[in-house]
């Protein structure tokens, strides 16, 4: 680990030396903005640079400036507002800020999407500068509007030159990263239905579909991004959001194929089953999606021409025709891709994209843990007095509430902080003493004042150095204040650096002692969440895409805590939710059949009726208290009901009973697994 760290650093890529050249130039020319303007703090016009470049796609600067930029206008309208009754009253507007840095910590957490969690956080960032600011001088409404204004510009400033710098200094496009995180997406389709066909592969099932939720989430985190990147921009978004549904609807009826009895395959199905098999192993070796898809066209062809004889049973034509549903499912993934590599001007696409949140009781505590952290340090300052207790409230709240969305936090605040401790020392050196003599030529500071952080961005090229990297870009801008009116007044200098130093070690702290719930607390209010959504499926439109994205923020939580060393969940809960999954499809396939037949009122609410016992035996299910022989009484009232309709056909019906009878037997099966020990599954990092 550590000789990679240092590799980073001693043996850069050239990529890694563009990156560097792109990131001082933008900091650089925001500095010199600013400080041609004479703006007061120009330091933050370099620290929204920072923020904008830790990734320097194009799709992704743009998004992320146009949300820094508006969450900084929102942010100071709300610490006016705030001032507005709080400006004589300092407890009160604290207070205030601790209140709104609770609320948009909480909402920060509540998104998947990073870019939306870095909005929140500046929106906190600028309120809280504008009303600490105000308080710390001679409070007045005059000034605090000044104060304001002078903080959006600044930001404002460096929000455009780093923007403007990486459109055109090596500009990079967020496709190709796209292209690769759909490719790994189809690929985890792919291994996730090899799997199935195996019913001998619990455990290397189990970890394929969760590698494949995870796969769906990383490519989703590039669809915002890409939209901004020309006329293809948006085409190449819509193609991933087909992709993630399409992959989330394989994935529920894969599942399903893992529960089938050893009398439904006849010779030609085993045949089939095999022959998909094997070409999908080889599928896995390669990286070329126009040949999969013509392969999977051959083979599904191949057996459309080969129809099952007349004494086929009903479980083989089924069976059958889940395989050609497969097949169908892969090849428009195949598709996605290679629209995704090449979008067609004159292709519609309508897929939703897959909207998924995160649950209120982890998101809370992200948010009680910035505010705690706020409230102590603004005890700190209203105590002592302390002016640089402002940066302990402030930088410390903003790490805290981006690196909560990532894996393993606390580690990575104690990776900042260490960042923090190595620039403390540079930052006295290069930021006050050398730099004192070089005042009188903005280049030569410039020089100076550049050689650190050019070296230091390096890190932000890799993923074990980015925190490091982070808090050390903090803390050296922090400690030396680059202005027109530097004072190179290094006590004040070392002031500022403890201050930041002991805002990352109290936010380590509140990361250990108050942690993300328990898993038995996030899993029963998750749980009840999978209840409410087999409840209503099909009562809403766009049914499918609607229970795909709502499953997939269960399981990747639950995924997330199975994986995680703290606090594993037992094996069966993540079974749970993969079951849930599989029998809402399941449900929408038996609405399917009859939606076709205009069934009548009476006909519809007998389904209604029936699909809330699902639910209910589900339920039974998963405490072990199913029956079977009850399960099966419902599903005749069903069928008969249904059967009172002359319209119905009697395919129809007999489509309807073996599915309903799929998922009676995936119901007994989960009950009988229960107290089954778990299998080995990947422990791999969930993004």
């Amino acid at each position: 680990m550590t000789s990679s760290v240092l590799a980073v650093y001693l043996k850069p890529k050239l990529s890694t030396i563009r990156f560097g050249l792109k990131g001082i130039v933008a900091m650089g020319l925001s500095l010199y903005v600013t400080m041609l303007m004479d703006f007061d703090r120009p330091y933050w016009a370099m620290i929204s640079a920072v923020f904008l470049l830790m990734r320097p796609e194009n799709g992704m600067v743009i998004q992320k400036g146009f949300f820094q930029f508006c969450g900084n206008v929102i942010g100071g309208l709300i610490g006016l507002v705030i001032l507005s009754y709080g400006l004589q009253h300092r407890v009160l507007a604290l207070g205030s800020v601790a209140l709104m840095i609770f609320v948009l910590g909480t909402l920060a957490s509540r998104t998947r999407d990073f870019n939306i969690t870095y909005l929140f956080a500046m929106i906190a960032t600028t309120m809280g500068m504008v009303v600490l600011i105000t308080e710390s001088s001679a409070p007045s409404s005059a000034g605090a509007f000044t104060i304001a204004v002078s903080r959006v510009t600044e930001i404002g400033i460096g929000v455009a030159c780093a923007t403007g710098i990486s459109l055109v200094m090596w500009p990079q496009d967020t496709h190709p990263r796209m292209m690769a995180d759909a490719l790994g997406t189809l690929k985890a389709a792919l291994k996730v239905v090899h799997t199935q066909l195996d019913v001998h592969e619990a455990g290397d099932r189990h970890a394929a579909i969760l590698d494949a939720l995870d796969a769906i989430m990383a490519l989703q985190a590039d669809t915002g991004p890409v939209f901004y990147e020309g006329p293809a921009g948006p085409r190449r978004a819509r193609a991933a959001h087909l992709l993630s549904q399409r992959g989330l609807s394989l994935i529920a009826d894969a599942n399903s194929m893992a529960y089938r009895e050893r009398g439904e395959l006849n010779q030609m199905l085993s045949v089939w089953i095999d022959r998909l098999r094997d070409e999908l192993g080889s599928m896995l070796e390669r990286d070329d999606p126009k040949a999969m898809r013509d392969e999977l066209v051959e083979l599904r062809q191949s057996i459309i021409r080969q129809p099952l004889d007349e004494k086929a049973s009903a479980s083989q034509q089924h069976t059958r025709r889940a395989l050609l549903t497969l097949m169908a499912h892969l090849i428009v993934l195949c598709d996605a891709c290679l629209l995704i590599e090449s979008p067609e001007p004159g292709r519609a696409l309508k897929a939703r994209a897959p909207r998924t949140r995160q649950d209120w009781l982890p998101a809370m505590t992200v948010g009680l843990r910035c505010m705690l952290l706020f409230i102590i340090g603004a005890i700190v300052w209203i105590s002592t007095g302390w002016n640089s207790a402002i940066m302990m409230m402030l930088i410390p709240v903003v790490l805290g509430t981006m690196l909560a969305q990532l894996p393993h936090s606390d580690m990575l605040v104690m990776r900042a902080l260490l960042g923090g401790a190595i620039a403390f020392p540079i930052a006295i050196i290069f930021g006050n003493v050398l730099l004192a003599n070089t005042m009188h030529a903005f280049e030569c500071m410039l020089m100076i004042f550049g050689l650190p952080l050019f070296i230091a961005l390096f890190g932000f090229t890799a993923r074990q150095t980015f925190p490091q990297t982070l808090g050390f870009c903090m803390t050296y801008i922090i400690m030396t204040m680059p202005s027109n009116h530097m004072t190179f007044d290094v006590p004040s200098a070392i002031e500022r650096g403890l201050a930041l130093l002991m805002g990352f070690t109290l936010l380590m702290v509140l990361f250990r002692s108050l942690p993300v719930p328990r898993a038995t607390a996030v899993h029963r209010r998750l749980y009840r969440a999978m209840l409410s959504d087999l409840r209503q499926v099909g009562s809403k439109r766009d049914e499918a895409e609607r229970f795909n994205s709502n499953m997939l923020s269960r399981l990747q939580q639950l995924g997330r805590y199975e994986r995680s060393a703290r606090d594993r969940l037992p094996w069966h809960w993540v079974e749970q939710g993969l079951l849930a999954f599989a029998v809402g499809h399941l449900v929408m396939q038996v609405r399917a059949l009859f939606r076709a037949s205009l069934i009548p009122d009476r006909q519809r609410v007998a389904l209604q009726v029936w699909q809330q016992r699902v639910t209910r035996h589900y339920d039974e299910s998963v405490t072990g208290a199913f029956d079977i022989a009850i399960f099966e009484a419902h599903t005749r009232d069903l069928l008969a009901a249904l059967a009172s309709w002359p319209n119905v056909e009697s395919d129809v019906l007999g489509q309807a009973e073996f599915v309903c009878g799929r998922i009676g037997m995936m119901l007994r099966e989960q009950q009988e697994r229960r107290d089954q020990p778990a299998p080995v599954v990947s422990k791999s990092t969930m993004a």
